[in-house]
């Protein structure tokens, strides 16, 4: 009697936890669903970033980034590198980091010189409920009528997204 006691009480266990782990992969597909529209456009972004930039009749790359993550930091380089490339366009860094670190991370890499670069602190962690993704880096690039044009979730070469940044 006490096996059939156990016995039920981990197959309904497990049918919790695949129940749960079904609905959390129904709710991100969903979520994902909902932001392939919600990103057709540039969307207004509710970050609180570090400088102001304009951005009319400019292609814009949104980079979500971590100031931990080693290939943010290897992309963070590249565009300090590349910035020649970039000088037509604008690179909008966001981060679920804090002031601090962000603080920390522009001046490491250089990144507080380069006039084309935003950084934004997500500190509600909406980005992913807008992009659909979290991935760091993740890129979202737009052409210059802020107009989706491609995404590319973890590091990618830095030709890929000069490409865009020069149309």
């Amino acid at each position: 009697m006490k096996r059939k006691i156990v016995f039920s009480v981990i197959v309904l266990c497990l049918l919790a936890i695949l129940t749960f782990i079904g609905y959390k992969g129904f709710k991100t597909a969903k979520l994902r669903k909902q932001a392939e529209v919600k990103i057709l456009f540039l969307p207004d972004l509710p970050f609180v970033f570090t400088k102001k930039t304009s951005m009319a009749n400019m292609p814009v790359i949104v980079n979500y980034f971590s100031t931990s993550c080693e290939h943010c930091e290897y992309m963070a380089t590249q565009f300090v590198l590349h910035q020649k490339e970039f000088e037509k366009s604008r690179i909008l860094m966001i981060t679920p980091d804090d002031t601090v670190e962000v603080n920390k991370f522009k001046l490491k890499f250089g990144i507080d010189r380069l006039d084309f670069v935003s950084i934004g602190i997500d500190s509600k962690f909406e980005f992913y409920k807008i992009f659909g993704y979290a991935n760091t880096p993740s890129f979202f690039i737009y052409n210059k009528n802020h107009k989706f044009v491609k995404k590319y979730l973890g590091e990618t070469k830095i030709q890929n997204l000069i490409k865009y940044a020069m149309d």
